[in-house]
């Protein structure tokens, strides 16, 4: 989530898509009406697929080629400083960008 969240390209369909989800507003997905039982007092919940999710952010992020979006992730987690004590992420090979 902070790829999408904190990248210029991305940021503000990417918000959107969260605030929709939050508000239960995803009319593009098929969704689960879930009761928290009667003495829960928040009301009814909805759920949506994970595969629903996935398809929304994709369309919502103007991505039409994954592989072009995982290896932007890649570049920019390869991108970030880490400030621990012996972490690197060019040490993963799954984390670094040159394994791509």
């Amino acid at each position: 989530m902070y790829f999408p969240q904190n990248s210029p390209k991305y940021a503000k369909p990417f918000n959107k898509l969260f605030k929709d989800l939050y508000g239960l507003d995803l009319k593009e997905a098929k969704e689960e009406i879930l009761n928290a039982g009667d003495d829960d007092k928040s009301g009814l919940r909805k759920r949506y697929q994970p595969a629903d999710v996935r398809d929304a952010l994709v369309k919502r992020l103007g991505v039409k080629d994954l592989a072009a979006l995982e290896k932007e992730w890649l570049e920019y987690v390869g991108a970030v400083q880490i400030e621990a004590p012996g972490a690197s992420c060019a040490a993963t090979p799954r984390c670094s960008p040159a394994a791509t």
